[in-house]
């Protein structure tokens, strides 16, 4: 275990022992090891009698990595369950109780915040709570947030740990891209009770932290292995359409090349044109089956040459490339996302394999890219090439990173307050979703587009929906909207959809029945009919034949 992490586990025992401070912050670079920390962590908790740790990653791309990981270091020593949408592992924990949990943050602040993700509409809520409640908890990657440009997502994680620290939960946030502003806003939710544990290069200058104990932790090994590579950065094309005969010639090099852009239809169409001239190939977004994304990931596993990918890939997969070519991210105020290019380049030569990093830039605003990472580390965050000074200058700051007001208000009531069902539900219509600015809606693939030779309404009748059930992808409402012509089945002005009823007392598993039901057009543009919907059971729209794409995904 390398030292920053150790000194995390001695800063995170002593706060379990002394009760307090209740925030730590462990800020290291890419590939430091932030996650692979967490057994330990769970070892240090249980041995001061904290019945579990819960361990949030921002997307689901992640969980099923950092789940099996778990589930083998701590194999016979403790119950590791996880809970995401439509993963398809065993294990799954919805009520998240066993020892150790592997949790999408949605899925941590929607329980959190009342909602039941093991009983649709059935309102034990407290359980999972509960659980929550008597945890350790994690938030790992914990700038995405921050670097999607979503007031609601920097809301509501600020927010819950503000919540949890204020109900006495340990609680620990993990990233390798947070400048000072969002860590000094984090540390405020604390009220001031917070510690920074930092990896640094030898001799490196303190952070002038306002609110937490800053904890420097020299770790001279892994910055003398970072000092050792040289970065390349390079400006590509501007045409998309040429960046396949690029990565081919890479490859015919003899390097690994990372992918990474923006939209799932460039990664869709850049995997298609890449596929014959490299020899292997792995595609990864958010927008794809648990199936295919699994069959990517054993890909992944077993080495290809070419990964080509969204954000999803740039939030924690363990994997690493000799070279990344790049589009260049931007906020919604139009300065580059530093944060997001520098997760991916965490993606090459993570282990300090390959002598020399190449960084590609390519698409629009690649000569600007260009120029911000001419002279930096990305592997480094201080000294004369250090990335932290680009996190100060780049990174969110002010009013993007301060929680709004209104929203935070009832995130604070539905969080911490005794309430009513009634205010529970009047808070829930309001807010739209607890994590995201809009609601969640699974989408299930035509059945024909799974190998099955019949219609959904068919697959329904013969009580083998399951499959379908099993291969939904979360899509939010706002591009269901727009995509809802081209994307979903529709019939006389409605959508096709798959219901969830309980025919027998209270919903048991055993008496579930599937049923072939019809969504109104207008109420996918409607928060409130769109949760009303899945409070009454509905599990899932169903996509129009030929909408989802085996292996690509949903484009």
């Amino acid at each position: 275990m390398r030292p920053g992490a150790s000194t995390l586990i001695e800063e995170f025992s002593r706060s379990l022992a002394e009760g307090g401070p209740r925030l730590l912050i462990f800020q290291a670079p890419t590939g430091y090891g932030k996650t692979s920390a967490t057994p330990a962590l769970f070892r240090a908790a249980r041995s001061a009698g904290v019945p579990r740790l819960i361990h949030s990653l921002p997307l689901r791309a992640v969980v099923a990595q950092a789940y099996e990981a778990f589930l083998r270091e701590l194999h016979g020593e403790a119950i590791v369950g996880y809970q995401a949408h439509a993963l398809g592992l065993g294990g799954k924990a919805p009520f998240l109780a066993p020892d150790l949990v592997v949790t999408t943050m949605d899925s941590l602040l929607l329980s959190l915040g009342r909602v039941s993700l093991g009983e649709r509409g059935l309102g034990h809520y407290e359980v999972p709570r509960s659980s929550i409640l008597t945890s350790a908890v994690v938030l790992d990657e914990a700038h995405l947030p921050y670097q999607g440009g979503d007031p609601a997502m920097v809301t509501a994680l600020y927010m819950a740990v503000a919540a949890l620290t204020g109900f006495g939960n340990p609680c620990v946030v993990e990233s390798a891209t947070l400048g000072l502003e969002p860590l000094d806003t984090l540390a405020s939710a604390s009220e001031g009770s917070c510690v920074v544990v930092e990896p640094v290069p030898p001799k490196a200058p303190r952070r002038a932290l306002r609110r937490c104990r800053y904890v420097p932790v020299e770790d001279p090994g892994f910055f003398e292995a970072a000092s050792s590579m040289t970065w390349r950065f390079e400006k590509g094309p501007e045409s998309l359409g040429e960046v396949p005969r690029l990565v081919a010639g890479l490859v015919e090099q003899g390097l690994r090349v990372f992918v990474a852009v923006d939209r799932v239809a460039d990664a869709a169409e850049l995997y298609r044109g890449l596929e014959g001239s490299v020899g292997s190939a792995a595609l990864i977004h958010g927008r794809m089956t648990p199936g295919d994304r699994a069959s990517s990931l054993a890909r992944l596993g077993r080495g290809v040459d070419v990964l080509v990918g969204t954000s999803a890939v740039e939030a924690g997969v363990d994997a690493s490339f000799d070279a990344l070519v790049t589009t260049v991210p931007r906020t919604p105020r139009g300065r580059i996302r530093v944060e997001s290019l520098l997760q991916r380049m965490g993606r090459v030569c993570r282990y300090f394999e390959c002598g020399e990093a190449r960084v590609i830039f390519v698409g629009e605003g690649a000569g600007e890219a260009e120029e911000v990472f001419r002279n930096v580390d990305p592997r480094t965050p201080y000294g004369p090439r250090g990335y932290a000074r680009l996190l100060d200058a780049y990174g969110p700051r002010g009013d993007e990173v301060l929680p709004r007001a209104t929203r935070g208000y009832l995130l604070s009531s539905l969080f911490t307050k005794l309430l009513s069902h009634e205010a529970i539900r009047r808070i829930h219509e309001e807010l739209c979703n607890v994590f995201r600015g809009r609601a969640l809606v699974p989408v299930a693939p035509h059945p024909r587009d799974l190998g099955i030779a019949e219609d959904v309404g068919e697959v329904v009748r013969r009580g083998a929906a399951e499959e379908l059930l099993a291969n939904t992808i979360p899509v939010d409402t706002q591009e269901l909207a727009r995509n809802a012509g081209r994307w979903l089945e529709l019939e006389e002005g409605g959508v096709k959809a798959l219901f969830l009823r309980w025919s027998g007392y209270r919903g048991h598993p055993d008496e579930l029945e599937v049923e072939l039901g019809r969504v109104g057009m207008e109420c996918l543009g409607s928060c409130r009919c769109v949760n009303e919907l899945l409070a009454r059971g509905l599990a899932a729209l169903v996509l129009k034949q030929g909408a989802y794409t085996p292996g690509l995904g949903l484009l």
